[in-house]
């Protein structure tokens, strides 16, 4: 089950009308997993799944304005960063479809497809948007983290999950 649907998907981003839940939901559940699970840690992310309605998690889901330190912040919500992120992916694979045969790419006679350059520049590009929407709704977690005793917990103990840091090596000389 994905905390985001086709129609509030359909409803941030311009998608083809003919996109189907088959389709749509296994790109948001993997964008769940790889993405926001690690992130908001196992138990949190657990919480937000089981009780999607209560009143921290909808203001989490959904996002909006919030006060810290007598000044107005706003954060865009969880549901947007997977819809961004879902999105990246769905801008970089949605031409791809699976059939009895194997994995083809769709084809018409009205436009040529976007090429793998392309397609990956603009899932880098909308990566980055959901990554910036990422530091708000982490920022609003951060200052609201006692309305959120989850938040930062995993089953090692108390301690934060992955931000999703990544590092790279290169050799010198």
């Amino acid at each position: 089950m994905s905390i985001i649907t086709l129609v509030e998907f359909k409803a941030n981003r311009e998608v083809a009308n003919t996109l189907q839940e088959k389709k749509f939901n296994p790109l948001a559940e993997d964008v769940e997993l790889t993405q926001i699970q690690s992130r908001l840690g196992l138990e949190f992310y657990q919480d937000i799944i089981a009780n999607p309605t209560a009143t921290a998690n909808a203001a989490l889901l959904t996002g909006g304005s919030y006060t810290y330190q007598a000044k107005s912040y706003n954060s865009p919500g969880l549901k947007a960063v997977i819809i961004d992120f879902t999105y990246a992916i769905y801008k970089s694979l949605g031409d791809y479809t699976d059939t009895g045969f194997g994995t083809v790419v769709k084809t018409t006679q009205f436009g040529d497809r976007a090429d793998r350059n392309e397609r990956k520049d603009l899932r880098g590009h909308y990566e980055k948007i959901a990554e910036s929407k990422w530091q708000l709704v982490e920022l609003f977690l951060n200052r609201n983290s006692a309305a959120y005793p989850l938040w930062g917990y995993n089953e090692i103990g108390n301690c934060t999950p992955s931000r999703g840091v990544n590092f790279g090596f290169s050799k010198i000389g």
